[in-house]
C-alpha cells in the first residue's frame, strides 16, 4: 500500500469502505446464533467456504463492470448489456424489491437501537435517521464515501473492544463442542446474506475510474475484511454464550457480561445499519439515474420516500422485512452476474482493463458459484413448506 498517494490512497480506502457498508449490516448479528446451533467448528467452515464463494461472485461482477467502458451503469444496466431486456427486467425486480426492503428494515433497526441508547419512541428515532440519512444521499457520493468511511472505522473499532474485553470471559469448551448435524443447513442462508455485498461494486468502480488496477484489490481487502470481522464476532460471542447464544447476538452478550456490552452492542448495531444503508441508498439511487435516466431529484425522491411510505403505514416488523430480502433473491441475482461474467468475456468492449482480474480456473468456480446459489435458493424455498 506504500506505493499509493494522496488522492489515489483515499479513493481506494473510500471504495473499500463504500464495498464493507454494503457486505456488514445487520446480517452479522444472527450469524453467532446460527454457528452456536450446529457447533463453531461447521460454522467457521461455512464461514470460510461461503466467504470465498462471495469473494468469487464479487470478482466475477468487477471483470464484468471493467470490461464495460460505460462506468455509469448499475446492476439492472449491467444486465441489460449481457444479457438482454428480459435479464435487465428481471435484475431490476430483484435489485429494487431485495433494496428497498433492506432500506426498510434499516429504518426500522434503527429506531430500535437508538431507542435502546437514549429512550424515547422507536418511531421517532427511525424518522430522525431516515431524516439525515435522506440528507446524506441527497449530498451525494462525495458526501457518503466520507461518512461510510468514517463509520467503518467506527465499527471496526467496536469490534475489537467487544473481543478485548470478551477474551477473558471466552470458554473454550464452547467453542469445541460436537456438530449438531440437526442444524447443519441453519448457517447457511443467514451466512450467505451477510456476506451479499454486490451493489456496491459499481459505486467503488466510480470512486476508483482514474485507477482501474486498484479495483481487484479493493474487492479482495473488502472481502477478505469482512470475512476477518465476522470469524472474529462470532468466536467471540459463541466463545462467551455458547448455547445461550441470542439471534441477536449482543443480546445475549450483554445478559453474559453487563451493560457495558449493551451499550457498545448497540452502538456496533448502528453503525453496521448506517453503513449498510448509506451504501445501498447510494447504489438504488445510481440504478434510477443511471439506467433508467430518471433526474438526480426524483431519483433521491424514489430512494427515500418509499421506504418512508411504508414505514409510516404500519410496517414495524424488524425480522419479518429482513426475510423479504433472504438467499432466494440473492441466489437468482448471483446466478445472473455468472451469466453476465461469461458474457462480459466474449462481448465486453474493456478488454485491456480487465487483464488484472483474469484469474485461472474460471470455469471451475463458476461452477462452484453456481452451485452453492442453487443450493441456497432450493434450501429458501424449502423453508416455506417444512
Amino acid at each position: 500500500m506504500g506505493i499509493l498517494k494522496g488522492r489515489e490512497r483515499a479513493n481506494f480506502f473510500e471504495a473499500v469502505a463504500v464495498m464493507l457498508g454494503t457486505i456488514v449490516g445487520a446480517g452479522v448479528l444472527g450469524i453467532p446464533y446460527a454457528v452456536a446451533r450446529v457447533g463453531f467448528g461447521i460454522g467457521l467452515v461455512y464461514l470460510l467456504g461461503l466467504g470465498i464463494i462471495s469473494l468469487l461472485l464479487h470478482v466475477f461482477l468487477g471483470e464484468v463492470i471493467i470490461r464495460t467502458k460505460d462506468t455509469t451503469t448499475q446492476l439492472a444496466g449491467l444486465a441489460g448489456t449481457y444479457l438482454g431486456r428480459p435479464g435487465k427486467m428481471i435484475m431490476s425486480g430483484l435489485f429494487f424489491f431485495g433494496t428497498y426492503s433492506a432500506l426498510l428494515a434499516y429504518v426500522i433497526g434503527e429506531g430500535i437501537v437508538l431507542a435502546a441508547l437514549f429512550g424515547g419512541s422507536t418511531f421517532v428515532w427511525s424518522m430522525l435517521f431516515l431524516a439525515v440519512g435522506a440528507f446524506f444521499l441527497h449530498r451525494g457520493l462525495k458526501t457518503v464515501k466520507v461518512v461510510e468511511l468514517i463509520m467503518m472505522v467506527g465499527l471496526f473499532l467496536v469490534v475489537f473492544g467487544i473481543a478485548f474485553f470478551s477474551a477473558p470471559s471466552i470458554n473454550l469448551a464452547n467453542l469445541t463442542t460436537p456438530p449438531n448435524w440437526v442444524y447443519l443447513l441453519l448457517p447457511y442462508g443467514v451466512i450467505l446474506f451477510a456476506f451479499h455485498g454486490t451493489a456496491a461494486l459499481p459505486v467503488a468502480r466510480t470512486l476508483l475510474a482514474r485507477e482501474p488496477r486498484l479495483f481487484k484489490r479493493a474487492i479482495i481487502i473488502a472481502s477478505v475484511l469482512s470475512m476477518a470481522l465476522y470469524i472474529l464476532f462470532t468466536m467471540v460471542t459463541v466463545g462467551v454464550t455458547g448455547l445461550a447464544t441470542t439471534e441477536v447476538a449482543t443480546v445475549g452478550l450483554g445478559a453474559a457480561l453487563g451493560p457495558w456490552v449493551v451499550l457498545c452492542g448497540n452502538v456496533f448495531a448502528f453503525f453496521a445499519m448506517g453503513t449498510s444503508f448509506l451504501a445501498l441508498g447510494t447504489a438504488l439511487h445510481e440504478t434510477y439515474e443511471w439506467d433508467y435516466n430518471v433526474p438526480p431529484t426524483i431519483a433521491w425522491l424514489l430512494t427515500v420516500l418509499v421506504p418512508l411510505v411504508i414505514f409510516v403505514s404500519g410496517v414495524r416488523s424488524f425480522v419479518g422485512v429482513i426475510s423479504f430480502a433472504g438467499a432466494l433473491f440473492i441466489s437468482i441475482e448471483a446466478i445472473l452476474i455468472v451469466l453476465m461474467y461469461w458474457r462480459a468475456r466474449t462481448t465486453g468492449d474493456g478488454a485491456r482493463q480487465a487483464r488484472g482480474f483474469a484469474f485461472h480456473h474460471a470455469a471451475f468456480a463458476s461452477i462452484a458459484v453456481i452451485g452453492v446459489f442453487i443450493a441456497a435458493a432450493l434450501y429458501s424455498l424449502s423453508t416455506l413448506f417444512i
